[in-house]
């Protein structure tokens, strides 16, 4: 079976040997970080600082649908800042999410396809936006994190849990928005070229100016990557706009790649390539009457995927359109109870075609979704906040859904705070899931169900933060939830298979995290993820399949002098099952990564990044090896 360009079939084990001094040395570098830590705790305390220092003075949105500070924001709530997003140096979002806590990133090789999860989900149980805007696929349910280049990025907020209750179906694991920049209010011309092995080059330029009304931006990347695999090259394009004429906001987007699909190691395509063009339109007004705070968005998405393996004479083309409205008010009653309400219409079209023009969905399909959603914030005491809210969807082919939700947000001191929520959350079959026919003969194949249910999910969370001195803070986060009617491909014959609602999940969790910046110049970063994902009906008592029960990131930033930074990176993922049944595991693994960045004459920006800096041998999934070390430096220039 052939999706989206992938090969699933004929997967072989793939294990690469671990070299457990490079494990034990990045593990003494976390005990000398804990070190720090205690150490760290007897320094003089001044708390009125840490919100400047750590970001806790971040703005976000996606959580509540309202701008709040993030430490206001009952949830778990992770912001990845501009300044973040530029001293990673990151080539994609798949690689700036893959360091956050309940975050696991999937890529199948250096350029392959990069899939996402939250705290166990599939990948098409999260909902990524840009701007508020879904992009997850119609077809599939899920999004191509490497397709989306950072270059237009100003931040990226995290929210992990169901929250099917603001966003509907697809929130059951969690929600990702890529905010992107706003036309800056001097004009800016800045261009970025970089170059590495595996023949890698990259080039970049954006320009925008702007006031306080009205502006600008615009970005453009071309890249291209030889790859480290036979057949793993990969040649890219993406330009994006924004104009800005208060009160309206209308941006727009092109992206285009070209890329081998090189197969697994022992199940090779050498000959099989993907295209991927993707391109949208965004139109957003914001304004304010009486105490009410109105917006309204239109969107349009338009996706289309090529796979091609002449090898097997094959061609599937996929196309996927999704446009919509989205209406919404916040009404302040006064300063310590908030009312929002808004609705939200869809439309989905998706259309798959073979090399010989049939369809493999049987022609163009296409569904139609309304919603309504209800939320209210109330602060019944100075320092308690509750959170009350509720969405239901109504969707042409699988009928209603309700989902409620409730968190609340309890401030033990100045110091001191505890967030907790519970949430039922729902993720709809795709129209692959519904539809699919491949047919192999004699009643043989992949065929759609469209009596499919979706899946529902309930979860709650409890979790505490504490300020220890106004250079360390510590965030903690249990999670328990469980997922039912799960949908599952199912041999319902000798060779034919179909997808049911079979299966049922259990997962638990705990996320770690702390941040210190013990000197001005010196700062860390460590989060830790525990999770025990297992099957609770099929294959009951089975760990679920590439969930790593254990996964540690560490981050250090030293400012070597003030035009010179050199940050380090470390990474230690435990051991996960590459099936169902359990019978293969693929092995630990660590990495270390380190960067140097320094200025010249202002407005040059000098950079060398290494990644896998001891060239781990490692996959993420199994038969699809991860590339050894990676070396890539440039030069970017502001005017």
């Amino acid at each position: 079976m052939k999706k989206d360009g992938l090969n699933c079939a004929g997967l072989k084990s793939w294990t690469g040997k671990r070299k457990g001094r490079r494990f034990f040395d990045l593990l003494s570098s976390f005990l000398l970080f804990f070190a720090i830590v205690v150490v760290a705790v007897f320094f003089p305390v001044n708390y009125s600082r840490a919100g400047q220092i750590f970001d806790l003075g971040e703005i976000v949105i996606t959580a509540t649908k309202f701008p709040q500070l993030l430490k206001d924001t009952p949830g778990s709530v992770t912001v990845i800042t501009a300044e973040e997003i530029k001293s990673s140096r990151a080539k994609n979002v798949a690689e700036l999410l893959d360091k956050v806590a309940g975050v696991d990133v999937k890529s199948y090789g250096l350029n392959g396809i990069s899939s996402i999860s939250l705290r166990g989900s599939s990948a098409n149980q999260v909902l990524v936006m840009i701007d508020g805007r879904g992009v997850n696929l119609a077809s599939s349910g899920d999004v191509d994190l490497s397709e989306f280049p950072l270059n237009s990025v100003e931040k990226i907020e995290v929210i992990r849990g169901p929250f099917s209750a603001l966003y509907g179906g697809g929130a059951l694991g969690g929600v990702i928005n890529i905010i992107t920049k706003n036309p800056p209010k001097t004009p800016v011309i800045r261009a970025c070229l970089s170059c590495g092995n595996f023949n890698a080059s990259s080039y970049s330029l954006l320009y925008g100016k702007g006031n306080d009304k009205a502006g600008y931006l615009f970005t453009g990347e071309k890249g291209y990557s030889g790859g480290d695999r036979q057949n793993s090259w990969k040649d890219f394009f993406n330009l994006t706009g924004k104009v800005v004429y208060s009160p309206f906001v209308l941006s727009g987007g092109y992206y285009q790649d070209k890329r081998g699909i090189p197969g697994s190691i022992d199940w090779p395509t050498p000959a099989s390539t993907q295209e991927n063009r993707k391109s949208w339109l965004d139109l957003t007004c914001k304004w304010k009457r009486g105490g009410s705070y109105f917006s309204f968005k239109g969107y349009l998405n338009q996706d289309e995927i090529i796979y091609e393996n002449p090898d097997w004479f094959q061609k599937d083309t996929t196309e996927s359109k999704t446009y919509g409205v989205n209406f919404q008010d916040i009404f302040f009653f006064n300063s310590r109870q908030k009312f929002i309400w808004g609705v939200s219409l869809r439309r989905d079209e998706v259309d798959v075609r073979t090399i010989d023009g049939t369809s493999r969905i049987g022609g163009k399909k296409g569904a139609s979704l309304g919603a309504l959603y209800l939320e209210s914030q109330v602060k019944t005491f100075p320092d308690f906040v509750v959170v009350l809210g509720a969405r239901y969807d109504s969707h042409s082919i699988y009928g209603y859904q309700l989902s409620p939700r409730v968190s609340f947000l309890y401030r033990l001191g100045e110091l001191t705070s505890l967030r907790g929520s519970w949430g039922s959350a729902f993720r709809p079959p795709t129209m692959d899931d519904l539809y699919w026919k491949e047919d192999w003969g004699g009643g043989m194949g992949l065929f759609g169900n469209p009596n499919l249910i979706p899946e529902r999910s309930s979860e709650y969370e409890v979790g505490i933060e504490h300020i220890f001195s106004s250079r360390i803070l510590g965030r903690i986060t249990f999670f328990s939830s469980c997922v039912d009617n799960l949908i599952s491909w199912t041999e319902v014959s000798p060779y034919r298979w179909e997808p049911q609602n079979v299966d049922r999940a259990k997962i638990n969790g705990l996320e770690g995290e702390v941040k210190v910046k013990p000197f001005k110049k010196l700062s860390f970063i460590l989060n830790y993820t525990y999770l025990k994902a297992k099957d609770d009906k099929e294959f009951k008592g089975n760990f679920l399949p590439y969930r790593p029960q254990n996964k540690l990131f560490l981050a250090l930033d030293y400012e070597v002098q003030p035009n010179l930074q050199l940050p380090l990176e470390g990474k230690v993922v435990g051991e996960r099952y590459a099936d169902r049944e359990n019978t293969e595991k693929l092995p630990p693994y660590s990495l270390v990564g380190a960067k140097l960045s320094f200025k010249l004459a202002g407005k040059y920006n000098v950079f060398i990044k290494v990644d896998n800096l001891f060239n781990e041998k490692y996959a993420d999934i199994k038969g699809y090896p991860m590339p050894g070390r990676t070396v890539k430096g440039g030069v970017e220039v502001t005017l």
